[in-house]
């Protein structure tokens, strides 16, 4: 998703919700908000996201959520950092009475997809090739790459894949210089996955 595109969507979405007129309307809207912005933060993929449960989220001074190896596509735990936006989102998001689960309708079922909401919201502002929920999951791994100037491996590690070798092939439509650029960081700075607060577990590898 362009910036363009994004700024263009959260100040929709903000409209929306100041003018719902239902407070189920309002619930659906700020759900709506905080997923969406909380996808292209930290890259979780969809079942990540929808099964979280605040037991996961840590919005401390080291603000993190808990990715369960139950859940992780790649069978391991991994913590991975929340940024600033997402935070202030989470904080206002209403908690259930019903169940510990972060993103819930108004009448307390789990959220299955937000795809439908997704292209709906794009369509409204005029965006016809709207994204995928997925798509927003992809935004993260671009603007870790490019914006934060971290190594495959650190994308890697972030998005949960189960290889360097699969990060490679679902970034291969980059541009040869931010290729090299991110081959560049990985063999000159030496960082570490932890520069950037990331920790994995290593049971369960599944290659």
């Amino acid at each position: 998703m362009e910036r363009w595109e994004e700024k263009a969507l959260f100040d929709h979405l903000a409209q929306l919700r100041l003018g719902a007129k239902s407070q189920r309307d309002k619930h659906g809207y700020q759900m709506q908000e905080a997923a969406f912005a909380f996808a292209i933060d930290t890259g979780l993929r969809d079942e990540e996201i929808f099964t979280l449960r605040w037991a996961a989220v840590t919005l401390g001074s080291r603000p993190q959520v808990r990715v369960a190896a139950n859940v992780a596509k790649s069978g391991r735990m991994r913590d991975v950092p929340i940024f600033p936006r997402s935070v202030e989102l989470l904080k206002r998001l209403p908690r259930s009475p019903h169940s510990d689960l972060v993103f819930w309708h108004r009448d307390g079922r789990r959220y299955s997809q937000m795809y439908t909401p997704l292209q709906r919201r794009c369509k409204e502002i005029g965006i016809n090739d709207a994204p995928s929920f997925h798509d927003l999951r992809r935004t993260c791994g671009v603007r870790l790459l490019r914006d934060h100037g971290m190594t495959m491996v650190q994308v890697s590690l972030w998005l949960g894949h189960s290889g360097i070798r699969v990060t490679e092939k679902v970034y291969s439509f980059l541009s040869v210089d931010d290729l090299h650029k991110a081959l560049e960081s990985s063999h000159n700075h030496g960082h570490s996955a932890n520069d950037y607060g990331i920790r994995i577990a290593v049971n369960n590898v599944d290659g």
